[in-house]
């Protein structure tokens, strides 16, 4: 078993809508995907944590320990190429 969700398994973990090579480690926490938005080429390493409105384009890596806290007003057109650890937004 790989460290990331299959393509299968994010079909079931319900986000809005995502795109190609999407990689979500297994040890990563999602809150309110059907709020979230991921585009093309995008990495969530290890205990991250993402949760509300949430768009992410393409080609970003978000490494582990990040949190994302979109809540009720949202985080859109993310365009960071890398979110560090303790980086919170």
């Amino acid at each position: 078993m790989s460290n990331f969700y299959s393509k299968d398994e994010l079909k079931e973990i319900g986000l809005k809508s995502y795109g190609k090579n999407v990689l979500i480690s297994r040890k990563c926490s999602i809150y309110g995907t059907g709020n979230m938005e991921i585009g093309n080429h995008v990495r969530m390493d290890d205990f991250c944590i993402l949760s509300g409105k949430i768009v992410l384009k393409n080609f970003i890596h978000i490494a582990a320990f990040s949190a994302l806290y979109g809540e009720n007003e949202g985080i859109y057109r993310l365009f960071f190429r890398h979110i560090f650890k303790d980086m919170y937004i």
